[in-house]
């Protein structure tokens, strides 16, 4: 399983967004996976690794990945 994921950092009136790819072939992560939804809150431990790679214009860029170790929901509250 793969998935992205996004983290939205707010700082200095900003917000910025940062793209994680998350990897995992543990059974019990691919079924939460399917209940991911957009705005939804996870938590994810486990090892980052980053790659470098050329876009179509020629330009690099970085991939930030985890493999996971852990994957969970995080209750809001709400």
């Amino acid at each position: 399983m793969a998935m992205d994921i996004a983290v939205d950092d707010y700082s200095k009136g900003q917000n910025i967004t940062t793209w994680i790819r998350v990897r995992s072939n543990k059974e019990n992560h691919i079924r939460l996976s399917e209940y991911l939804t957009k705005g939804r809150m996870v938590l994810v431990g486990g090892t980052l690794s980053t790659s470098l790679w050329k876009d179509k214009n020629g330009d690099s860029q970085i991939q930030l990945s985890i493999t996971a170790d852990a994957l969970e929901f995080i209750n809001t509250g709400k």
